[in-house]
């Protein structure tokens, strides 16, 4: 019981930081496509026809990553089957278990998480934001450096996730 619980929370938050980790990538697609989009406006493309073009580069991005993550998830999976086979000295080998209901259930809630952010923040590319996206003379923003530290703390934070779960099953 506790267990299913567990499993059900760590899905809920993987769908939740899923979606936070889709609208910024996709809001900064928009951001790093902002000069090319207004060359398109400029050259006499309809806004509506722009929304249709962001909306399907969205989802063949949505497409080919669910498919490959699961491909190679599929794959690996047998890899460390074998090398946890090899590790333990396993003579007869381990079976492959093939998760039907769970690669359905990933390709399902990343489709739908893929096709909804794509069709809310298409929607909400207004036409005056749209008519100023070739108007922009800003410099971009160098990137930000990742400090050495923060990495290694949010590492801890994982495993002090992992070990306080481990804690509190035991």
């Amino acid at each position: 019981e506790l267990a299913g619980f567990g499993m059900i929370a760590s899905q809920v938050l993987i769908v939740l930081l899923s979606i936070i980790f889709l609208w910024y990538s996709f809001w900064t697609f928009v951001k790093a496509r902002k000069r090319d989009l207004g060359i398109y406006l400029m050259l006499g493309m309809k806004p509506k026809d722009l929304r249709k073009i962001l909306f399907g580069e969205n989802m063949l991005i949505g497409f080919v990553s669910i498919f490959t993550g699961v491909g190679l998830g599929v794959l690996f999976t047998k890899v460390i089957l074998i090398v946890i086979q090899n590790l333990l000295g396993i003579i007869t080998g381990l079976r492959f278990y093939f998760p039907t209901l769970g690669i359905l259930l990933t390709v399902v809630v990343f489709l739908g998480l893929y096709l909804l952010i794509s069709l809310i923040m298409t929607l909400r590319i207004e036409t005056e934001t749209l008519s100023q996206l070739g108007k922009s003379d800003e410099t971009p923003q160098p990137l930000p450096k990742t400090h050495p530290l923060l990495v290694v703390l949010a590492f801890m934070c994982l495993a002090g996730g992992y070990g306080s779960l481990v804690y509190f099953i035991y």
